[in-house]
């Protein structure tokens, strides 16, 4: 069984974010800032965190702030990793990842209502925790809202009720 080379994967994961950020010298390997990314790639396989990377930087596109924070330090700390890897797999096995090399998303409109909904409280654990927490009458409104959204023919990810949750639960991000 040969050995993994951890400083080339290393040196590939770094010069695919630097390729996605466009700089030219950007981050280097071997740094005190990709401890975590080499403790990370031996977790995962490089084509995994490389996928998972490519994910972030897409699902952060507009986001004016993104660029401070997709790093080497931010990305592959430890318990900032696990939130991304499984937001990455639950949108992965919802066919609703939006890479590169695969701009379709799932078609919705042949799911029902029920499904749909599921889909928008299943992609956030702190989504779905303050929605049940919610008295039955936010808990409506909220229903309404995604209806719409459904009606309308919105991705869940798009959907209105995520923010409607937050805003009903004084959450501000």
């Amino acid at each position: 069984m040969s050995q993994r080379d951890f400083k080339a994967e290393s040196e590939s994961v770094l010069k695919c974010m630097n390729e996605l950020l466009g700089l030219e010298k950007g981050f280097r390997s071997g740094t005190k800032r990709t401890k975590p990314l080499e403790a990370r790639l031996a977790e995962h396989t490089l084509e995994e965190v490389n996928e998972i990377i490519v994910w972030v930087y897409h699902k952060w596109a507009n986001w004016n702030d993104r660029n401070k924070y997709f790093n080497p330090t931010t990305l592959f700390r430890a318990s900032n990793w696990e939130r991304y890897r499984e937001d990455f797999e639950n949108d992965k096995a919802l066919k609703t990842v939006k890479m590169p090399y695969n701009e379709r998303k799932s078609d919705f409109s042949t799911k029902s209502y029920e499904n749909y909904f599921e889909t928008i409280l299943g992609r956030s654990q702190f989504i779905r925790e303050h929605f049940h927490e919610m008295s039955d009458e936010s808990k409506s409104n909220i229903h309404q809202k995604a209806r719409k959204s459904y009606d309308a023919g919105l991705p869940p990810h798009r959907a209105i009720p995520v923010p409607l949750i937050l805003y009903e639960r004084n959450i501000c991000l």
